[in-house]
């Protein structure tokens, strides 16, 4: 990954992490929050461990 896709998928987390907790704070939902959690998790999850199976596989 280039430095230009680092920073795209960095911002794009972060809307995301942004855009539902918007959600999460107007609705105040407890199922809806763990939902938020999971999605959210799962996210970083994957953009943490995408550059590392990347380089793995260049090898």
């Amino acid at each position: 990954m280039t430095k230009l896709d680092w920073v795209l998928s960095f911002i794009a987390l972060a809307g995301f992490i942004v855009f539902v907790g918007i959600i999460s704070a107007f609705v105040m939902e407890p199922d809806l929050a763990i939902v938020i959690a999971i999605s959210v998790a799962l996210a970083v999850y994957d953009f943490w461990i995408r550059p590392l199976r990347t380089r793995r596989a260049a090898r």
